[in-house]
């Protein structure tokens, strides 16, 4: 008898202490994770020659080191710069460099088949008439720097190859080709104008905002050689536009793409939509509708975050978040049954109806484990990063990963839509890596720290 209520009150202590613990309830938890505690890994002096970080990105290579990337801006006196941070950690310690950026350039990373590379690119300005776009790769060193010469130069030579009547062109990703290391692909958008004399007025009229269309863009670059240019067949109308680029990724013979259409510049609501690059036909998928915001008003003014897109086992997952704005007061939170986190999934080659999983969370991005496990992080204002993952049965509560209520977040106007330099990885052993931006008041003038946190997994 002593025995049986022995085991009774193991396991009611047992619970107690999983419950106390913050350890995630339910039958079909699998993992829990442990935050480390913040670590600063570089910080901006408050003095006026510094500006504030860009951008803040990480990702775990082959060997599971840990690298982070971030650009911020500087000024000499004479001239705005951008300079670039690397930092790599094998784990134990930590390697950083520093390097400056040439001035209108900026710069974009991958993983290649396992191996890290960075890559800057040249913005041409009006007095440049050559227009030439150059692509230059970086790898790194034993010692885990990044090289001060780079590996290989790709021009992007838009008058031989590229689109006519062409604006501008924006590079907005570069993504790997799996199992060869000297294939790799740009994706980006571009302009097209219309030389319609009534758009040519209006479009003067209207600050240049009429009177153009941007479409996304593939190039596929192979021995350090440009093989092909390839459009969507999506027709657009004068002054609509496919928007900011969004996420893609490499599965299979395709690449994946989710991205905002109608983001700016016109008056349909923007919408968030799925499309694939089939490479061996070399051609797009029309493009699916996977969620509709409201039509543009005097009233309400509303966008979507950047989508997030993961696959696992064919199975696709993309989250991003919706900001609905009250024009008369400019309250970002006015309607909070609208605005929030979004989830969709695609099982059996079709996409299932998006749910809302939490409410005024900004830039989700969303995981999947090696065990296939589904999780979405967003920003919690004001608390910090949380998160939930999937469950056979539905989502689970949501969990506040990194507590910190000074994570930076801002919003741009035009559209109105949040943005924060952050970023999160996952390694071979799913313990992901979070990357942020914190703001800190010294000497009562605001700077900013980059922030690294790792949560590590814990099996149940």
């Amino acid at each position: 008898m002593r025995r049986k209520y022995g085991k009774i009150l193991c396991v009611f202590l047992a619970g107690l202490f999983l419950n106390f613990t913050g350890i995630a309830r339910g039958d079909d938890v699998k993992t829990h994770y442990i935050s480390s505690k913040p670590l600063v890994l570089h910080s901006l002096p408050s003095e006026d020659p510094y500006t504030e970080y860009d951008s803040a990105e990480i990702f775990a290579d082959a060997n599971n080191n840990i690298i982070v990337l971030s650009s911020f801006g500087f000024s000499n006196g004479e001239r705005d710069e951008k300079r670039m941070s690397l930092f790599v950690s094998d784990g134990r310690t930590w390697v950083n460099s520093e390097s400056i950026l040439p001035q209108y350039t900026d710069w974009h990373r991958m993983v290649n088949n396992g191996i890290f590379q960075a890559y800057t690119v040249n913005i041409p300005q009006i007095e440049d008439r050559s227009h030439v776009q150059k692509v230059s790769v970086y790898n790194l060193t034993r010692d885990m720097r990044l090289f001060s010469e780079p590996a290989q130069i790709i021009e992007m030579d838009e008058n031989k190859k590229a689109f006519k009547q062409e604006g501008s062109r924006v590079i907005m990703k570069l993504l790997p080709s799996r199992g060869n290391p000297n294939k790799f692909f740009i994706l980006g958008y571009y302009t097209e104008y219309s030389l319609n004399p009534l758009d040519l007025i209006r479009r003067v009229t209207s600050a240049g905002h009429w009177g153009f269309v941007t479409k996304p863009f593939l190039t596929t670059v192979e021995q350090n050689k440009i093989t092909g240019y390839y459009t969507t067949s999506e027709k657009l109308e004068i002054n609509e536009n496919s928007g900011e680029l969004g996420i893609s990724l490499v599965k299979g013979a395709k690449i994946h793409h989710a991205g905002i259409k109608y983001r700016e510049y016109c008056n349909n609501p923007p919408v968030i939509q799925y499309s694939s690059f089939d490479l061996f036909k070399n051609n797009w998928t029309e493009p699916v509708e996977l969620f509709k915001g409201y039509k543009r008003s005097e009233e309400i003014f509303d966008s979507f975050s950047i989508p997030s897109l993961a696959c696992y086992n064919g199975n696709f997952y993309c989250a991003w978040s919706w900001t609905v704005v009250d024009t008369a007061t400019n309250d970002r939170h006015a309607l909070p049954k609208d605005s929030g986190v979004y989830f969709c999934n695609k099982t059996n080659d079709q996409w299932n109806k998006p749910i809302k999983i939490a409410d005024l969370g900004i830039l989700p991005q969303v995981f999947v484990d090696s065990y296939g496990t589904v999780y979405i992080f967003w920003i919690d204002r004001g608390k910090g990063l949380s998160y939930k993952y999937k469950t056979p049965t539905g989502w689970s509560d949501t969990f506040l990963a990194v507590k910190d209520a000074a994570i930076r977040t801002k919003e741009t106007d035009l559209p109105v839509s949040p943005v924060s330099p952050f970023g999160i990885a996952v390694d071979k052993d799913n313990n992901f890596h979070v990357i942020y931006i914190r703001e800190t008041v010294r000497k009562n003038k605001a700077t900013e720290d980059l922030v690294y946190v790792n949560l590590k997994c814990t099996k149940r």
